[in-house]
Parts: C-alpha cells; sequence; structure tokens
C-alpha cells in the first residue's frame, strides 16, 4: 500500500499519566511499548510521522522525530497545535499515545473524507477529538482557545469546519476501532 504524503501522523505522548501512576506511552503490550505500536501503524499510513512530548529523551527509541508543546500543559489541544506547526503537511493525523489498539482502517477511510478545519470519530453521543484529522486551517480557532484558557477539545466541534463521522459509517463499534484509552491500572490488565 502507497503511504499518504499529504498528511503528516502524529502521537500525543505529552500527559502526564496521573491515573496510570507512570507514563501510559512507556507501557508494554505484546512486546512493544504503546509509542512503538502507533509508530509502526502510522509509518504504514503516512510517510511523515513524529511524536509531541516535552519529554523528548524518553521517546529517542522511538526513531521519529520528536517536538515539544509551544503552549504548555494544554492537553491535546497544545499537542494538536504543537502538531499543526511543525508537520510539513496542512494536514495531521493525530492519536493519543493510550491508544494502541487503533484500528487503522479508520485513518484510511476517514483520509478522503475531511474538507475542513476538523474531522475526528464519534460513537453516538461519544466524540473522540484527540484522534482524527486536523487542518492547517483550524491553527486560529485553537490558538484562540488556547490564548482564552479553555483547553477542550470538544469546545471545538461545535464551530463551523470541526465535524465529526460516527465509526458505525464503517460498520464498526468503539471495540474494534480500538478506540479504548489506556488511563488506569485497571484498563491496563484489562488489556
Amino acid at each position: 500500500m502507497k503511504r499518504n504524503s499529504n498528511i503528516s501522523g502524529i502521537i500525543l505522548a505529552g500527559g502526564r499519566s496521573s491515573r496510570m501512576g507512570r507514563d501510559k506511552a512507556l507501557l508494554e503490550y505484546r512486546g512493544k511499548t504503546f509509542i512503538e505500536i502507533l509508530v509502526d501503524k502510522l509509518n504504514a499510513v503516512f510517510e511523515d510521522v513524529f511524536i509531541i512530548s516535552d519529554r523528548k529523551r524518553a521517546f529517542e527509541f522511538a526513531g521519529v522525530r520528536i517536538f515539544e508543546d509551544i503552549y504548555k500543559n494544554r492537553g491535546p489541544m497544545g499537542g494538536i497545535h504543537s502538531a499543526l506547526k511543525n508537520a510539513p503537511t496542512d494536514r495531521v493525523f493525530v492519536v493519543p499515545c493510550d491508544m494502541p489498539l487503533l484500528n487503522m482502517e479508520i485513518a484510511k477511510e476517514i483520509c478522503a473524507r475531511i474538507t475542513k478545519k476538523a474531522l475526528v470519530v464519534r460513537s453516538g453521543e461519544a466524540l473522540f477529538p484527540a484522534c482524527g484529522f486536523y487542518d492547517r486551517t483550524a491553527l486560529g480557532d485553537i490558538e484562540t482557545a488556547l490564548k482564552s484558557g479553555d483547553f477542550s477539545l470538544h469546545g471545538l466541534f461545535v464551530k463551523e469546519g470541526f465535524e465529526s463521522v460516527d465509526i458505525e459509517e464503517f460498520c464498526l463499534s468503539p471495540e474494534s476501532a480500538g478506540l479504548m484509552n489506556i488511563n488506569s491500572v485497571e484498563d491496563y490488565e484489562k488489556l
């Protein structure tokens, strides 16, 4: 399969992992860290892949570029901002580091659908804004939100140009789509 050169694949690994008690990106599943699993998945689909994290040394082993947040301690919104600022492409596909089971069919399916500022997946009313596509045209709205102190990605999706698509359109459930975040020790044990 030909890899996409118009969209960069980004892993958001800036969280504090407070509920887990240790860095979620470095947890292992089937002999690889979550970050390695996601780098492999993204590399299979996108030519350009990098990590957003303020802990550069922790992820040097992953073999991809690492950029820090421009706006520190702003959660996924700060990471997406940094991704859009640093990507050589106008569009990015972002995934949080705690979603190692992500089914990349989602990325492939919605790759051609993005026409606006952002397109993310949802399941019914549950929105997954840290997993999806963002266009550089979203930067203005993101910067306005960051400067105002509103770091909620959900707030962006009431604005024009920020869209979501239900995963059922791809005949997937949240489980088969791999949208489960591994946030706690209990989540990790279930995995």
